[in-house]
């Protein structure tokens, strides 16, 4: 499309389409005018372009088209006249060369799959498709618009309700790096607290308040929060001196970017074209192969305990699947020495990776360890801004800044033996299979990641061992359990029925049904636990098969809880020292019913939490931020609890995390108060997560966070419609409400 502006066929389209963009939004639209800056250019260098005849048209049917193939990736049966079995080299005669040699070799890999290796195809692109729509558009039946649209559609009142913006925040200070991208210091002002669900390492949309079509918009990532400061990392170098005014109120809101869906697309091509034998491997179709009963020399600190799995992991040939219990010491332990294990007894390259870079940096504490002990090094792959400044040493990008070139680099990452990363930054950073072969990978946080996102980046090892727990939090996915169902019946066959599943478990159901018992173990030793808390968790969850440490080793798991409390009041006192597992039923007003908010419930937890802290004061205990947490499903709540909390002036108020439970999965407190809220039955599934078995996570994961008490707070009515709820709530001591007096 030659044009008479002297502008990029591309950059001229691209031009157009802006204008049309903002057509969609505004209303008058004739003062605005385009153009396109050459830097590079010495005359001439800033062009005006106008829509031409005609191109409005051919650039909306283009758009229709891409559209189309969309929803079609999406939406449309895989079994009827899909796409990918329709399209051939041909379709491709006239286009760029570029675009064709990139459909040749996606055709090429696609048409040499067997049928229910394209069924599989099929089924994962659609659920690829339809994860990226709704991080753009949200849902159609929801009440509110989520994805990248709400940014315009939803009023501040929608988007706080949602907790999906976080206003009046005011610049307090631009931190300028000439190797780097600016860095916003602002600050809350508002009085009124607006709970917003923004963690570090979030991309967001920033923007002086007002309204996000009548300013302009700057991307950034969160890298900090303390104490009512955001520390935000602009995704530009250039910001406009005349924004910085400390008088401006600001918002941010979340981002959403279409690179991790390229991701998983890439991955699904890349388990494509690997070899039948690791596409059979992958699909649970293969059996893996074990090696011969080598008995290899542990690190003579290894446990006994773990001595025979690692032995057997180390005996597998293709991959291992670990399931690891809260507390079984998945990373100080197994991880730990069977790194160890392949690093120096096998001789190996390996790469470490988790899903959070909280995991990676735990991971990191691990290497340290090793690299204390043996002098081997390890890189990490990796943001300095998602590393705790203790790794930070460790990052590749730190390590080559003193190297003279690429020589050395590439000597750097040759000779070093261990890398680690977040699958998120592995993704990023594929280039490094180019330049370094891996022996195996280990995997942690594995029950939390989606099939698409793992299955490809698995092809390019000899060896993978998932760690995972598929009975706590699943991967995260924007669809239903309804939606991401398989239909396709030559899958559903292999026992691949759900999209949503996380890779770890749909392999881990397949290998436990063919009883390939050289394939997979499960921890059954837990040291956080004492063991009247891991009762219900062990007979639930666990097959029964969880236990406490051996004897010599558990004598906190097994002591008697009023021996920690010599002094005892109060008959409620005397009951919170004696028992380990509470139930303390809550009172609601009628007016709230089927709220996401419980103004009772919350004092009632306040309250709770100051008699916990006397009683540790009265018996010279210590109190630190370990001591208690307190996990409720709903954001709102959470406000509600902390602004009790702080009205009853505890002093250890801002030593309390309170927050949901998939915020707490990973962590650990002595105590833990489970404030369920629901006032109502119907609320039931809002605060649940169950299995296709049946089991309920989400309580798995609250009841496992205690160490020494767990005291679940709720309304008796309503948790007794659910099975899980009733079951413990007969089994935990019933603790009077009316009892919990503060004096």
């Amino acid at each position: 499309m030659p044009n008479k502006f002297g502008v990029n066929t591309e950059h001229f389209a691209q031009t157009l389409l802006y204008h049309l963009m903002i057509e969609s939004v505004y209303q008058n639209t004739h003062s605005i005018q385009a153009y396109v800056l050459y830097s590079s250019q010495s005359t001439q260098s800033l062009r005006k372009t106008a829509m031409e005849p005609g191109m409005k048209e051919k650039l909306i049917d283009l758009r229709n088209a891409l559209i189309a193939m969309h929803l079609h990736m999406a939406f449309h049966p895989k079994s009827e006249n899909f796409i990918l079995d329709q399209l051939g080299i041909q379709h491709f005669a006239h286009a760029e060369s570029y675009t064709k040699r990139d459909a040749i070799l996606l055709l090429s890999i696609y048409q040499t799959l067997l049928p229910h290796e394209k069924d599989y195809f099929k089924e994962f692109t659609g659920f690829i498709a339809r994860e990226q729509l709704i991080s753009k558009t949200g849902r159609a039946q929801s009440q509110y618009i989520e994805g990248l649209a709400s940014l315009w559609l939803l009023s501040v009142t929608e988007k706080r309700k949602q907790h999906m913006l976080l206003s009046g925040l005011r610049m307090i200070e631009i931190v300028s790096d000439p190797q780097d991208y600016p860095i916003l210091i602002l600050e809350e002002t508002e009085t009124e607290v607006h709970l917003a669900n923004f963690r570090i390492g979030d991309t967001l949309v920033l923007y002086r308040q007002a309204s996000a079509l009548q300013e302009q918009i700057f991307k950034a990532t969160l890298i900090d929060i303390q104490s009512g400061k955001y520390w935000i990392r602009l995704r530009t170098r250039q910001f406009p001196e005349k924004l910085r005014s400390a008088d401006a109120n600001w918002n941010i809101e979340h981002d959403f970017l279409d690179r991790s869906f390229l991701y998983q697309y890439q991955n699904l091509c890349d388990w494509a074209k690997s070899s039948p034998h690791k596409r059979n491997l992958l699909l649970g179709i293969q059996k893996p192969e074990s090696l011969k009963n080598d008995i290899y020399d542990l690190h003579p600190e290894t446990p006994q305990a773990i001595r025979p799995i690692l032995q057997k992991i180390l005996n597998a040939k293709e991959y291992y699947l670990v399931w690891g219990p809260p507390g079984s010491g998945k990373t100080s332990m197994v991880i730990r020495f069977l790194a160890d294990a392949l690093i120096h007894k096998c001789n190996e390259n390996i790469l470490l990776l988790a899903y959070t870079n909280r995991a990676v940096d735990e991971i990191c504490e691990v290497l340290d360890w090793i690299k204390k002990d043996s002098g081997t090094d390890y890189i990490r792959i990796g943001s300095r801004y998602g590393v705790q400044e203790k790794f930070k040493t460790q990052l590749l990008d730190e390590k080559i800044k003193s190297l003279k070139g690429r020589a050395d680099t590439l000597e750097l990452i040759r000779s070093t033996p261990i890398f680690v990363a977040t699958i998120a930054s592995m993704q990023g950073k594929k280039e490094l299979f180019e330049l370094k072969s891996f022996d195996t990978v280990i995997v942690d946080e594995a029950s939390q990641i989606l099939e698409v996102q793992m299955v490809g980046l698995l092809t390019k090892f000899k060896r993978f061992i998932l760690i995972g727990d598929h009975m706590q939090l699943p991967a995260v996915s924007a669809q239903t359990e309804l939606e991401s169902k398989i239909k396709a019946d030559s899958l559903r066959k292999l026992m691949i029925t759900q999209l949503n599943m996380s890779f770890f478990e749909r392999l881990y159901l397949q290998c436990k049904s063919q009883h390939w018992v050289d394939a997979f173990t499960m921890l059954e030793l837990q040291g956080r636990m004492h063991q009247e808390i891991m009762e219900y968790p062990a007979k639930m969850f666990y097959e029964g098969q969880l236990s406490i440490l051996p004897d010599g080793l558990n004598a906190r798991q097994k002591r008697n809880y009023e021996d920690l409390f010599k002094l005892k009041s109060t008959e409620f006192q005397k009951l919170l020292s004696k028992h380990r597992t509470l139930f303390v039923p809550s009172n609601f007003s009628e007016n709230i019913i089927g709220s996401k908010t419980n103004f009772l419930e919350a004092e009632l937890v306040a309250k709770l939490v100051q008699a916990i802290y006397n009683l540790y004061r009265d018996n010279g205990l210590n109190w630190n931020e370990m001591s208690l947490g307190v996990i409720t499903p709903f954001r709102a709540q959470i406000a509600l609890i902390k602004q009790q909390l702080h009205a009853h002036v505890l002093p250890v108020a801002n030593q309390i995390t309170v927050d949901t439970a998939e915020r707490y999965q990973g962590g650990a407190r002595d105590i833990i108060i489970l404030s369920t809220v629901i006032t109502d039955a119907s609320q039931l599934t809002q605060i649940s997560s169950i299995t296709e078995q049946g089991a309920d996570r989400k309580l798995n994961v609250a009841l496992t966070r205690a160490k020494e008490q767990i005291i679940l707070v709720g309304n008796p009515d309503a948790l007794t419609e659910s099975q899980h709820y009733r079951n413990l709530i007969n089994d935990y001591t019933f603790l009077d409400p009316n009892l919990v007096q503060i004096p």
